[in-house]
């Protein structure tokens, strides 16, 4: 079992060096999903070479030389076998059915729900049906359940302004819903033109001067995200200006100008998912073990070309200045500073760069794990705190019922101070 252990960690230092096309022919192999950014890549096949240590060594072992065989190309040879070619799923639609379908808009599965592993053929089970090419990127903090109007087109306005119209009616079930779960929210959607088809994800983009307005009232909302960062915009939650009537017309306006191309906007019926939700869902992950980030340091101690010398790991977080509660990093990280699961979280709902703190790697929710490393002294001071306080309260208690004389002030301590009577002033 220490053999396999030893192996695994191998390749998965042999995985952090590769680059995007060289990960994602490694996941065509296997059969596994080739979009994402590169942590969400090394983290599908690193799972994929643990699953597979566990279960299959066969396969583990023909994975194994196919990495080896893509880290060292000069000193292993290796003949790569013919790729295996997509097929689409029976239950999944045609490119011929798709091309033909009209314009709507679907939401991939939610990251953490689905798995990295999924083969690629694989429908997704929670994800909405596919109605044309407007497919917005997966966000951990929403999941898209219905579309609650079509898709409008925004035209290029490069010299005047222009609105365009979403009439939202809500059935009996859905009203019902909005008005007794606090989580479901009417959002609106926005994605700009840039050669969109059917499989590809659009950012969340409005233009740049934009106006939105629910039943004559204006929606205060950033609609703009970070300067030169794609990615970073928010949906637009009207929930707050939608009456939750059913089949009552509400009017969302939005009212835009010098457009260079074409925009589409929507309104979705979306599940926001909080923090303390997701925070959660971090905790029953597998843990980054203590065993292994102790191996780690072992391997850059060993290393001759690493000069050995100490560092110090704060435990507090470097976006809150907070002691960390969560402590978290990604799995493609090679610094031990964890930071607070909730903190990050909080901040990438707000703009999600999803870039680590530390090191400023790019990340991914799929890719973020608790260190039991530094849980583990954080539990203990915990509970040292926490005995601390109990001694400090069970002391301070007992003093203020015994009767003590301050030699600066005879009044005795916990008794009222005597009333001075009218005899008391004339004495």
């Amino acid at each position: 079992m220490s053999t396999m252990s030893s192996e695994v960690a191998t390749l998965t230092a042999f995985i952090k060096p590769l680059t995007n096309p060289q990960l994602k022919d490694l996941l065509r192999y296997e059969g596994l999903q080739v979009s994402g950014l590169k942590a969400t890549l090394q983290f599908r096949i690193i799972q994929r070479i643990e699953s597979l240590a566990e279960s299959d060594p066969v396969s583990f072992d023909a994975l194994a030389r196919r990495i080896r065989a893509t880290a060292f190309p000069n000193t292993v040879p290796y003949q790569s076998p013919t790729r295996p070619q997509y097929q689409p799923s029976p239950v999944s639609q045609s490119p011929a059915q798709a091309r033909s379908a009209p314009l709507g808009v679907s939401m991939s599965p939610h990251p953490y729900s689905s798995g990295g592993s999924a083969p690629l053929m694989k429908p997704p089970a929670a994800a909405h049906k596919s109605s044309g090419p407007l497919i917005f990127k997966e966000s951990p903090f929403y999941t898209i359940i219905e579309p609650l109007t079509a898709v409008v087109e925004c035209k290029v306005r490069e010299q005047t302004r222009d609105s365009v119209e979403l009439k939202v009616m809500l059935s009996q079930q859905v009203a019902y819903r909005l008005q007794t779960d606090s989580n479901l929210r009417v959002m609106v959607y926005c994605a700009g033109d840039s050669g969109l088809t059917q499989y590809t994800k659009s950012d969340i983009a409005f233009p740049h001067q934009v106006e939105l307005k629910v039943n004559l009232d204006e929606v205060k909302a950033n609609l703009r995200g970070l300067k030169n960062r794609p990615g970073t915009t928010q949906p637009a939650d009207v929930t707050n200006w939608i009456r939750k009537k059913p089949n009552y017309p509400n009017n969302i306006v939005m009212t835009y100008a010098l457009t260079q191309k074409k925009f589409f906007a929507l309104a979705n019926l979306v599940k926001q998912h909080p923090t303390d939700d997701l925070v959660s869902q971090l905790k029953t992950r597998k843990l980054i073990s203590k065993e292994q980030v102790l191996r780690e340091m072992q391997n850059r101690a060993n290393d001759s070309d690493i000069v050995a010398t100490s560092s110090v790991m704060s435990l507090k977080c470097p976006l809150s200045t907070l002691r960390i509660q969560v402590p978290c990093r990604s799995i493609v990280c090679t610094h031990n500073q964890c930071f607070d699961a909730s903190s990050f979280l909080e901040l990438q709902k707000q703009a999600p760069t999803w870039t680590c703190p530390v090191c400023s790697k790019s990340t991914s929710f799929e890719s973020l794990q608790v260190d039991q490393y530094v849980l583990i002294p954080l539990t203990y001071l915990l509970i040292f705190l926490t005995d601390c306080i109990g001694t400090l309260m069970t002391f301070f208690s007992q003093r203020h019922q015994t009767s003590i004389k301050s030699p600066l002030n005879p009044t005795v301590y916990g008794q009222a101070p005597p009333t001075r009577t009218r005899q008391n002033w004339e004495g």
